[in-house]
């Protein structure tokens, strides 16, 4: 029997795991939406490591491990997208303040400011669901790793005798 401790975790993270959207970035690079979403549930299943099924899952293993490679990639893209719109509306907020004829606030005044604003909050967990969705597909890439590599451990004990 495959030793399946670590494929084990994952598993029981995916099962408990809420769904989560992977974005595509449109072509302009600025702007990202939402294209498909992921649920726990099926992650887990097509996790689940079959000792009397082996050969199907090794033709498909690796080209998961190739798509969430490349999922990852792209919500990474995603994340870092969301956190340069955060910055630069806060560099805009800040340069509307220190450009105004006003005598220029304190820099607790400016930071309490733009912390209370409604468009900070909402960049703001924009980006925190960005960050939330390339850590959960981290997750995904890496379990399907530890399957490859308890496939890999299966053949060679199958091929040693």
């Amino acid at each position: 029997m495959a030793n399946n401790t670590m494929l084990d975790q994952y598993l029981y993270r995916f099962q408990n795991l809420p769904s989560w959207n992977i974005y595509a970035v449109l072509p302009n690079g600025e702007e990202a939406v939402p294209w498909m979403e992921v649920t726990g549930e099926a992650i887990a299943k097509e996790l689940i490591f079959d000792e009397l099924n082996v050969m199907p899952q090794v033709d498909t293993v690796a080209a998961n491990v190739q798509k969430w490679g490349r999922l990852e990639s792209q919500a990474k893209r995603v994340w870092d997208i969301a956190a340069r719109d955060l910055l630069r509306w806060k560099s805009e907020f800040m340069l509307n303040i220190y450009d105004s004829d006003e005598k220029t606030p304190a820099k607790h005044i400016i930071e309490s400011k733009y912390r209370t604003h409604k468009d900070y909050h909402r960049l703001n967990i924009e980006v925190e669901r960005a960050e939330e969705a390339y850590s959960a597909t981290h997750m995904v890439l890496e379990a399907f790793r530890a399957k490859k590599d308890i496939i890999t451990r299966f053949a060679k004990r199958y091929r040693d005798g």
